[in-house]
């Protein structure tokens, strides 16, 4: 067994923040496509986001697993197959830098830069060698292909072949003494009869360089892939949203929004839409109901204008873009979402918090035992929901579940909670006005907050053009 042992050290320093630059607006991420080879007969366009996520996921890994990597401690006296595994190791880290810096458009300049330095391995063979020829020479010769290593030709030295019997640490050596400050010793054939056995020296600080001048590229990567997304946010934020005057009724702009929100933040964005639609298209059952949906589906379109601001600037920050009175700047509430699921958690509502949680299972199209349960949880809760809205002659289960949102719409509109600071005092919206002295116990408006709301008023007044 040797008794030395080498290791390398990796830097580890822009991993979180090429994933995080990945992540950010993460839709633009999914939608990248890269063209696997050019040199193809017929091109063939994948897309991306699979080999995105395979390169973070083994850069991650396969870094911190070199930097942890003890080598030169193989019991094989002529073999140093944990050097093998490094190799190998080291070029996962290096085509993944090479694949992500060619999806992401890194300017060529760069990437070549890296392709044709001499500056780590000074190894220029018959001249047309370069660091990334001579590594790739290396790991075919001892790891990948160590019977027929064939295509570099610039270190074959005129020879069409070379093969590799061993790879042997320089302290495991029988007793033969080097002039250099080689770790391992690679032993070569030409395949060429009565040849005499070579060696090419190889130091370990070397392969460390190398790597590492690939892992320098990582912030120019994570310029690109900012820059690329800033680019398409500036487009979209050009690109005009049609506003609701342009549609012949209100569901329609709805079902415009939504594709827009495909097109801005892809197909996981948070807001149902689908509900949204169907609210404005529903027809109630029970005339005692109409006037509460009225308010529901008022209190629906003053919100969307907020979002609809919101999806113009693709910013989800601020008053004008949220519909929230908050000086939190970490507040990532919005008034449509407040009004989709409307809760206080208080009091009777928090009682049944369960119930209410299952509840959706009646716009969902569920069936089974989940239709079964949110049936049965709404028996449960009709005597709370009551107080607002009369369930009599609702047989279809999207209505009950409208019914439901009203109603905790309507608690909210009387008790202190986010929705009811942030639902204009209107009787568009409520029921009743709220006094001045339920405006001061609901909202606990000091002089600070007062002033954060005055202005929040001007911005969006001056928005909305009143």
């Amino acid at each position: 067994m040797s008794n030395k042992t080498y290791s390398v050290k990796l830097n580890i320093n822009y991993l979180d923040e090429l994933r995080d630059a990945v992540n950010d607006r993460v839709n633009f991420s999914i939608e990248k496509t890269h063209v696997e080879d050019k040199n193809l007969k017929s091109e063939f366009t994948y897309s991306a986001w699979d080999r995105i996520c395979a390169i973070m996921d083994r850069l991650d890994e396969t870094i911190d697993y070199i930097n942890k990597m003890i080598l030169g401690s193989t019991n094989y006296k002529r073999s140093a197959f944990d050097f093998y595994e490094f190799v190998n190791s080291a070029y996962i880290v290096t085509n993944c830098i090479d694949t992500m810096a060619k999806i992401f458009n890194l300017a060529p300049a760069l990437l070549s830069s890296v392709e044709t330095s001499l500056e780590c391995f000074d190894m220029s063979g018959n001249g047309n060698g370069s660091d990334k020829k001579f590594f790739n020479y290396i790991r075919s010769l001892t790891s990948v292909h160590p019977i027929c290593t064939s295509r570099e030709k610039a270190y074959l030295n005129k020879d069409k072949l070379h093969c590799c019997p061993y790879v042997v640490w320089t302290d495991l050596h029988d007793g033969r003494v080097f002039n250099d400050d080689r770790d391992l010793s690679v032993y070569i054939y030409n395949s060429q009869l009565n040849s005499a056995l070579k060696t090419i020296p190889l130091n370990l600080k070397s392969f460390e360089r190398y790597i590492n001048k690939w892992i320098d590229l990582l912030p120019a990567i994570i310029n690109c892939i900012k820059s690329e997304k800033e680019n398409k946010v500036n487009e979209l934020v050009i690109r005009k949203i049609k506003d609701v005057s342009e549609f012949d009724n209100y569901a329609d702009y709805i079902s415009n929004l939504k594709k827009e929100s495909v097109d801005r933040f892809g197909d996981g964005y948070w807001m149902d839409f689908d509900y949204l639609v169907n609210v404005m298209n529903l027809k109630i059952t029970n005339s005692y109901n109409q006037s509460k949906l009225d308010l529901y589906i008022n209190a629906i379109k003053h919100s969307m204008k907020f979002l609809h601001a919101s999806m113009q600037s693709m910013n989800d920050e601020g008053y004008e873009n949220t519909g929230i009175i908050s000086d939190d700047e970490n507040n990532s509430s919005s008034l449509i979402d407040l009004l989709e699921s409307p809760r206080r958690y208080g009091h009777e509502d928090s009682m049944f918090g369960y119930n209410v949680s299952k509840i959706h299972h009646l716009k969902d199209d569920s069936s089974g035992d989940h239709i079964y349960n949110a049936r049965i949880c709404l028996k449960e809760l009709k005597p709370f929901l009551s107080k607002f809205v009369d369930f009599s002659g609702a047989w279809d289960d999207f209505e009950k579940y409208t019914l439901v949102q009203i109603a905790l719409y309507l608690d909210c509109l009387e008790n202190k909670c986010e929705l009811n600071i942030n639902i204009p005092n209107d009787l568009a919206y409520r029921e009743k006005l709220l006094t001045d002295a339920e405006i001061i116990e609901f909202n606990a408006v000091d002089e600070i907050e007062k002033e954060a709301t005055d202005r929040n008023t001007e911005i969006i007044m001056k928005m909305l053009d009143m």
